[in-house]
């Protein structure tokens, strides 16, 4: 019964001047090749979470006006638990999951009520929100004022909105 202990002590034994060099150089070559098998795995998680977060993107920019988007159905979508993508979302876009969504609605909204021919209400159903109060809440947060505060503002007086 040979230990590992026991074993690099008999190779250490060994070892002389003619061989020392092609000791080194396969110590030297072995610690490379972890280097470099370490270094892709990074990549290739680097490139996995690339590949995720685009594709996350990618699908709430198409879909962001539905009612239903969530980070669970993302999460059933994508077949990642909804703790891992809601953190993942997080760590790489710098902006947690619904506040990147709720801009994405307020700057549709914003472009809706440019063209002024739409009821708020219609305007937060369009949006993706089901509560045109809760709209309301949340376009106050990202523009600092109500969505009737800034139809007045921004309609140059030939707004049909409510």
């Amino acid at each position: 019964n040979f230990t590992h202990g026991a074993l690099w002590s008999d190779a250490i034994l060994r070892i002389t001047p003619e061989n020392a060099n092609i000791l080194t150089e396969s110590v030297l070559f072995y610690t490379l090749s972890l280097v470099h098998s370490i270094y892709n795995t990074d990549v290739v998680a680097d490139e996995k979470d690339d590949n995720l977060i685009s594709s996350l993107k990618s699908y709430i920019d198409v879909h962001y006006r539905e009612t239903d988007l969530s980070i669970s159905k993302l999460s059933q979508i994508f077949s990642y638990s909804e703790k891992y993508l809601s953190a993942f979302f997080k760590k790489n876009m710098n902006i947690r999951f619904t506040e990147y969504l709720n801009k994405l609605r307020v700057q549709y909204a914003t472009a809706l009520m440019s063209e002024g021919n739409c009821k708020i209400s219609q305007i937060s159903v369009m949006c993706g929100y089901r509560d045109p109060m809760y709209f309301s809440k949340v376009f106050k947060r990202h523009k600092g004022y109500t969505p009737t505060e800034y139809i007045k503002n921004h309609s140059g007086g030939n707004n049909k909105c409510d």
